[in-house]
């Protein structure tokens, strides 16, 4: 179904509440008085008023977030008071049928058809009429709000822009940095295993001295010293250039911004 009709449809059901009430105030009043109360009229006449007034407001609440124009919210409130004005029609039409003695078929009953044929269809028209203007005030105030919205927004990219400026250059100096320590892993790396295989070579020389008969305890010490110290070396050196190589491959696209902005310096 077709969303201006359902809202429509929607709309009327809840403007149908207060014509019943409607109907039941007539129902009252003819049945506690016999004599015309002017009272239960009047509360008559605002229950049926209020009924499309809240048709035609439902209505545009309801129609509002998705109309492309203000005829669908116009048509939408009609439909919805249509709905509303239904039920007195039926109501009449069922106690003429019925042949009650406050409602006959008269020339003056055929007056007061007519008159309240021409109530009901203004009251129509005001329901869509309603429904309109809330659509027409709802949108005013959604651009409303945008306009002041895009200008805080402006506001603020300002400031962002700004603030984007200065992390720029430091996100920029940062790159430098990472990718200068990157490099000293491979640097450290290579350090480590050349100087892990020297002390290596000293702690060879040191166990031959041991083998030869050298009884001096410190021959023992550093020769069991340079060599724990030459192993460790000579593994840690690997993971080094092996932890250069990952980190180098991570953050790859940092590398080229960097050398990117050097080239446009």
């Amino acid at each position: 179904m077709d969303r201006i009709w359902k809202s429509g449809i929607m709309a009327g059901a809840v403007g149908a509440l207060f014509i019943l009430l409607g109907l039941v105030i007539l129902g009252s009043w003819f049945k506690v008085f016999a004599e015309q109360n002017s009272l239960f009229l009047l509360l008559l006449l605002l229950s049926n008023l209020l009924a499309f007034v809240l048709a035609g407001l439902s209505s545009g609440i309801l129609v509002s977030p998705y109309a492309r124009n203000e005829m669908e919210s116009l048509k939408s409130g009609m439909i919805a008071g249509c709905i509303v004005a239904l039920f007195p029609v039926i109501f009449i039409v069922i106690m003429t049928a019925l042949g009650t003695p406050f409602i006959s078929i008269e020339p003056s009953a055929i007056l007061g058809f007519l008159a309240l044929a021409i109530i009901l269809v203004s009251l129509v028209a005001l329901s869509g009429m309603l429904s309109l203007v809330y659509t027409s005030i709802d949108r005013l105030r959604k651009q409303s709000r945008n306009a002041a919205s895009s200008h805080v927004e402006d506001n603020e990219l300002s400031d962002l822009r700004s603030l984007y400026d200065d992390l720029w250059k430091d996100a920029r100096t940062l790159v430098t940095d990472m990718n200068r320590s990157i490099q000293m892993y491979l640097l450290a790396g290579f350090l480590m295993l050349v100087y892990g295989f020297v002390i290596l070579a000293y702690a060879a020389a040191g166990w031959q001295r041991i083998y030869s008969g050298s009884p001096d305890m410190a021959d023992y010490a550093a020769a069991i010293g340079e060599t724990i110290g030459g192993a460790i070396l000579i593994i840690v050196g690997p993971l080094l250039i092996r932890w250069y190589y990952k980190l180098k491959s991570r953050y790859a696209r940092l590398a080229l911004i960097e050398k990117g902005e050097k080239g446009a310096v």
